[in-house]
């Protein structure tokens, strides 16, 4: 993490970003980091490859575990 005037940059990870709409364990962590980010706060980063790994996660929630399926 690095100061900046406006709050601390952070490289988020999807596994966390995904936490922002789903309810998963230590959301309550993610959701204060949402708001501090919404407050200026913290200045988020994130790689290139986190909108097409967003959706994916997003596809495999809503998909059965595959013990189910067989």
């Amino acid at each position: 993490m690095t100061e900046t005037r406006r709050g601390r940059t952070l490289v988020l990870d999807t596994s966390v970003e995904i936490k922002f709409y789903l309810p998963e364990e230590l959301r309550d962590g993610a959701l204060l980091l949402l708001s501090r980010m919404e407050a200026g706060d913290a200045v988020p980063l994130a790689p290139s490859t986190v909108q097409p790994e967003f959706f994916n996660a997003l596809w495999q929630q809503r998909r059965p575990p595959v013990s189910a399926r067989w």
